[in-house]
């Protein structure tokens, strides 16, 4: 979860989510291991890890679909600047 945050995710509403459900599925597989039912935390384990990795992938994903719409909007100015 840390490498999410640290890419930003908090900033991409997607990856926010996805990180938010990370950091409850932990807090909810503390629980779990508490109370004595460590399959159950094992289960919510990996819930975390995989809500945690997409959130990773939001995140790196977002600033690249930014400047792809930047090449675009790019493109199109040259284009209509050369008719």
């Amino acid at each position: 979860m840390r490498a999410a945050e640290e890419l930003g995710a908090s900033r991409v509403p997607e990856a926010a989510l996805e990180l938010r459900l990370a950091q409850d599925e932990m807090e909810q597989a503390k629980q779990f291991s508490k109370n004595g039912n460590k399959q159950r935390a094992d289960m919510m384990l990996l819930r975390a890890q995989a809500d945690a990795e997409l959130a990773v992938a939001l995140a790196k994903e977002a600033p690249l679909e930014a400047e792809a719409k930047n090449a675009v909007e790019q493109v199109k100015a040259l284009q209509q600047s050369s008719q």
